[in-house]
């Protein structure tokens, strides 16, 4: 009798720490989300493709600069440029340089995984076409995410049939910030 009340105590005692061993071993699960703020479009002034990770305000005026061919952007006569709180945020660009057909690029994913953060992006109702009417853009997006000083990886769905799931491939990388 006093042997199986000491194996029923030691099989509680197990089962008592049996969550908290689980819960060390475990990865905590990535976190998923869209970007605080999206602009997108067919019509970027930034002509070849190009993945940019911006951090702070000079980078952040130069690129809007470029991406709109302003000339006094943020100065006193030109127009404004958005404001962004780089303690709290970082902006991904992605510009994807002479396309055809394409209203511009959306976010699918944002995701916080241990050791770094993944953008994944598509294009925006991109269609084909047989004639040789087509429409010529320089599709972009730019996305506000939070500040991560994590490695950045960008993938874009290269999968262009309706019927399947995606096909993620990687389209750059940033290191550790």
């Amino acid at each position: 009798m006093r042997a199986t009340l000491v194996l029923l105590a030691a099989a509680a005692a197990a089962a008592a720490l049996l969550p908290s061993v689980l819960a060390q071993e475990a990865a905590p699960p990535a976190k998923s989300q869209k970007p605080f703020v999206t602009w997108w479009g067919p019509d970027s002034r930034i002509t070849k493709r190009e993945f940019i990770r911006v951090t702070d305000g000079d980078q952040w005026r130069t690129l809007w600069a470029r991406h709109m061919d302003l000339k006094d952007a943020g100065g006193f006569y030109g127009p404004p440029i958005p404001e962004i709180d780089f303690t709290q945020c970082m902006v991904v660009d992605v510009f994807e340089g002479g396309q055809t057909n394409t209203r511009g690029l959306t976010a699918v994913s944002v995701t916080e995984e241990e050791e770094r953060v993944v953008l994944r992006y598509d294009w925006q109702s991109r269609s084909y076409q047989t004639s040789e009417m087509v429409d010529r853009v320089t599709p972009f997006g730019i996305f506000v995410l939070p500040r991560s000083g994590k490695p950045l990886v960008i993938e874009v769905d290269t999968n262009g049939l309706k019927d399947r799931g995606p096909s993620w491939k990687e389209r750059a990388r940033f290191e550790r910030l």
